[in-house]
């Protein structure tokens, strides 16, 4: 099964900190990812990536699928998860948790510390929509090949 989260459920992501969440599911990967293909392409503005990195768990983590909505910058809040650019010129997916002058402050939920980077308009590219957990990614490259996962954005819950 996968779980599908719009943008109201992120307003409460950050409380799942504290909860029993796995990020896990008996689905494997290909299925997941058929899935969530087929659930974005209900939108033009929805695309669908590879999930890396364990800052974000227990949300997403590297055996995850998610759905990025090419929402506007001007709709942001605190509290939902936002995917933008950092400097190594990486796909970073974190929770902003509040706005400064210069943009906003984001901070993966197992970091320690508020992301080095701010979001700004700039290297804004969207908000996660939906998450997909698997029962675990592809590790051969050949097999990620096979269902066209190796051509696709991958978003780093990034540690600092």
């Amino acid at each position: 099964m996968w779980l599908l989260v719009g943008f109201t459920a992120l307003l409460g992501a950050v409380n799942l900190v504290g909860m029993d969440v796995k990020s896990v599911s008996s689905v494997p990967y290909s299925t997941a990812l058929e899935d969530a293909m087929k659930v974005a392409s209900l939108h033009d503005d929805w695309e669908v990536m590879r999930a890396a990195g364990v800052s974000m768990n227990p949300f997403y983590n590297g055996d995850s699928i998610i759905i990025l909505d090419r929402s506007k910058f001007s709709e942001l809040s605190a509290g939902m998860i936002v995917i933008y650019t950092d400097r190594e010129g990486e796909l970073v997916g974190h929770t902003i948790i509040r706005r400064s002058d210069q943009g906003w402050i984001a901070k993966g939920l197992n970091n320690d510390v508020e992301d080095p980077v701010l979001v700004t308009e700039d290297n804004y590219v969207g908000t996660l929509f939906g998450v997909f957990n698997t029962s675990g990614a592809l590790k051969d490259p050949s097999l990620l090949a096979a269902i066209g996962a190796d051509r696709m954005h991958i978003v780093i819950g990034k540690e600092y």
